[in-house]
């Protein structure tokens, strides 16, 4: 059994485990973010064709949605932040600020027309 089936076959398994799990130790905004990252991985698998991949991220999509959803319920308060936190938002708040590389305008050749009707003349008979 690979890796990616074993972590399906526990994920099912533990289903309500996770969510309580995710819906007690996950603030809300971290919880909205690891729904977009598994939603971007849902399309790299699906890019890739990889059904079993695939299968494993809806379903933790499907995990992290009930825990929001569980959480905004019961009105679960977000966790107290830890310096780890402070350290995750500061790393994705640099990388949001840093500017992507902007590509180099593509160089658009004129397209040569050559008029051979001057070479046409050679071939006439007359």
């Amino acid at each position: 059994m690979r890796a990616i089936e074993m972590q399906l076959k526990e994920a099912n398994e533990k289903f309500e485990e996770w969510v309580l799990f995710l819906a007690n130790n996950y603030s809300d905004d971290r919880l909205s973010r690891r729904i977009d990252i598994l939603r971007k991985q849902q399309v790299i698998a699906e890019k890739r064709k990889d059904a079993t991949a695939f299968e494993l991220v809806m379903l933790l999509d499907e995990i992290t949605v009930a825990a929001r959803y569980h959480k905004l319920e019961n009105n679960i308060p977000d966790p107290p932040k830890t310096e780890d936190d402070e350290e995750i938002e500061y790393v994705v708040i640099k990388k949001e600020r840093i500017p992507k590389k902007e590509k180099p305008a593509k160089i658009i050749k004129p397209k040569i027309e050559e008029d051979f009707s001057s070479q046409m003349n050679l071939f006439d008979e007359s």
